[in-house]
């Protein structure tokens, strides 16, 4: 889905130069995000923007800005004293999501979304930080939502995004009934907040990362190409990918988006069989499962020529099994951040698998010593340190994280090591901040230590990733017991009261008499990371 780029006179890059994209910048549209895409969608107002891979439930472009403006409208209603409310969404990807999603940005707010994996704890401390005034909720999460509000312990006014069991307001009345009123929205400042997920960041628990409408706006331009057609709306919206590679270049370029609440594999190839999908954009694992899954033919992707690929490397053997069954396709492997949105993408005429990044269009780089942070020459590796105007605001009241990740410049460090030729290409070649990817999910370790110590049977622990076939990294636990009896399973069985599946202890958990610590007490994971080869 990254734009095809004309290819441009290439300058080789300067020792310790700062690199900048090859191609033209873009205009900044300088737009709230809502008003921007609402101008564009009037192109194609009356064809399909979004259907329920389920069931069937779909949306014209035009259906889904007006329901986004009757739900911005209710918003108003809600919360008649909020001028620029954050809202917490505990949805799965649905057309109706989609609507409350944009019909929040409508109404000045801002789109706080959470993992439905969350535990109760973990719900209610995001929320807690972002300061929601709203939640949003699917009616099969609305348990989880008492225990969140109990785990709060104060009353919050709750929408259920369809028929609720216990008869709170149904935000899917409001968008279905013609005769409520509509928002009569007004251009908002496109550099105020418009989206807060939660990401670790290089280090640390998990931070709100305060995006723009700007932000969001630009960076749909930056990865957009000239024409799409349909694609799987699979990547949960509660994620960053989801919103800047399918919701947002969806808009833009008026593509058929159908949407799946989550993974299942008869109704993914189902999907595929069924709507002719002409691009994909997922995560490492699910093109392994479309490259070795004897159910999806060549046959059933004769109209798909792309793949866009993010959340953590791809290795060259799914790839070949990507080109196997699709041997025209193009595969883009993306790279960027929450705190960035996408940086990086692969050109459509020059594909190297894993090491032919190119910057995109208003994105800079540089790459640095680890040590003295300055800037290195080609083919050194480094430190990445990009500079876009997608990147974040900032953390959301948190400036010292934000001071330690984004200096005055805009320049954000990524954490990743990496080396880039004379020509501009870069390789991602290592992490060198020590968060664990689960099936692409971002899983802090620091999170899941302090979880680990409030267990009275542990002392100390320290938590490193671990290769894995099925979930590409696990996390495993070293602990220092300070009650002889406690066992794995009772650690285990904490666990899983306190955080959510991803963040479970499948690697495994190793009991030590002592952690490896520096001079200054700080946990050497590297050490940790190093006995278990």
């Amino acid at each position: 889905m990254l734009r095809i780029f004309q290819l441009v006179k290439e300058e080789s890059q300067e020792s310790g130069e700062i690199i900048h994209s090859p191609f033209p910048d873009l205009k900044i549209p300088n737009r709230d995000t809502f008003s921007y895409f609402y101008d564009i969608s009037k192109s194609w107002q009356h064809k399909t923007f979004t259907e329920c891979g389920l069931s069937g439930k779909k949306y014209t472009f035009g259906q889904t800005m007006d329901s986004a403006l009757r739900w911005g409208e209710a918003v108003k209603k809600i919360l008649p004293n909020s001028k620029n409310p954050t809202i917490a969404f505990i949805c799965p990807n649905s057309p109706d999501f989609v609507c409350l999603f944009l019909g929040t940005l409508a109404a000045g707010g801002i789109v706080s979304p959470l993992n439905p994996l969350y535990t109760p704890v973990e719900a209610a401390n995001q929320i807690r930080d972002s300061g929601a005034e709203l939640l949003v909720v699917d009616p099969i999460l609305e348990p989880l939502v008492d225990a969140v509000l109990k785990v709060l312990g104060k009353p919050m006014p709750v929408v259920v995004n369809g028929v609720s069991s216990s008869g709170r307001p149904n935000a899917q009345e409001v968008l279905a009934d013609p005769n409520a009123k509509m928002l009569d929205f007004k251009e908002l400042d496109p550099n105020s907040a418009a989206f807060l997920p939660y990401s670790s960041g290089t280090t640390g628990t998990p931070k709100g990362v305060k995006l723009s409408h700007n932000a969001l706006a630009i960076n749909t331009c930056m990865v957009s190409r000239d024409h799409q057609e349909v694609q799987i709306g699979i990547l949960p919206l509660f994620h960053i990918f989801g919103v800047a590679a399918t919701l947002m270049p969806g808009l833009y370029l008026g593509m058929k988006t159908i949407t799946m609440p989550k993974f299942d594999p008869n109704l993914f190839i189902s999907t595929i069989k069924k709507h002719g999908i002409t691009t994909f954009q997922a995560v490492p694992l699910l093109c392994k499962f479309i490259a070795s899954c004897d159910l999806i033919t060549k046959e059933d992707l004769k109209s798909t020529h792309s793949f866009v690929i993010g959340g953590s490397p791809l290795s060259t053997d799914v790839a070949y099994g990507l080109k196997n069954k699709a041997p025209t396709v193009h595969i883009n492997e993306g790279f960027g951040m929450t705190e960035t949105l996408i940086t990086h993408g692969t050109p459509v005429l020059n594909e190297t698998i894993g090491s032919s990044l190119r910057l995109l269009p208003n994105a800079k780089a540089k790459v640095v010593d680890l040590d003295t942070r300055e800037m290195l020459p080609p083919n050194t590796p480094g430190e990445l340190i990009v500079q876009s105007p997608s990147s974040m605001l900032g953390y959301h009241s948190n400036e010292e994280a934000t001071k330690e990740t984004m200096d005055e410049e805009g320049w954000v460090r990524t954490g990743d090591v990496a080396v880039y030729t004379e020509e501009g290409f870069f390789s991602i070649i290592d992490r060198i901040k020590e968060l664990i990817k689960v099936k692409s999910l971002q899983v802090s370790p620091t999170e899941i230590e302090e979880t680990l110590q409030k267990h009275p049977g542990v002392a100390e622990a320290g938590v490193v990733g671990v290769p894995d076939d099925q979930l590409g990294e696990a996390p495993v636990a070293f602990i220092v017991k300070s009650d002889p009896d406690v066992s794995e399973k009772d650690i285990h069985s904490f666990m899983e009261k306190n955080l959510a599946k991803h963040k479970q202890l499948a690697g495994g958990i190793k009991f030590v008499d002592e952690l490896p610590k520096n001079a200054t007490g700080k946990l050497l994971r590297r050490i940790l990371k190093s006995s278990l080869n």
